[in-house]
């Protein structure tokens, strides 16, 4: 299977976002760097994250923390990236509440689950 043929071959698309969770942040950094081929990048509850990374992407990024980041990494990852971004803590959230750690019977993670979820939506509305 040829990734990037398939992707071609999509009718009515005319640009890729990429979106990770936890450790896929990482790769959303990773393939957000010069060269890509996607158009804006996604990352929640980000780990292993890597000021320095911040340094290289080059597309839009839109980071929403929970309140289990390290805050100062993060802090520092994102005066690092120089192109488009935004950057919200969602501070009475857990790792994982946008993924398999959301308890959707919790009204108030419901509520930022989807708000999460719309932030996503109106930033790849804009930039792809």
């Amino acid at each position: 299977m040829n990734v990037l043929k398939e992707r071609d071959e999509v009718k009515n698309v005319k640009s890729w976002g990429v979106a990770g969770y936890c450790w896929g942040a990482k790769i959303v950094t990773m393939a957000s760097q010069e060269g890509t081929t996607f158009k804006a990048g996604a990352q929640t509850h980000p780990s292993l994250v890597d000021p320095e990374d911040a340094n290289l992407v080059t597309i839009p990024q839109i980071v929403l923390l929970s309140k289990d980041e390290n805050k100062e990494q993060c802090k520092a990852y994102e005066n690092n990236v120089k192109v488009e971004k935004y950057f919200e803590a969602f501070d009475d959230q857990v790792h994982g509440w946008m993924s398999s750690m959301g308890d959707l019977e919790n009204p108030r993670t419901r509520e930022e689950y989807y708000r999460g979820y719309k932030l996503w939506s109106d930033f790849f509305a804009k930039y792809l």
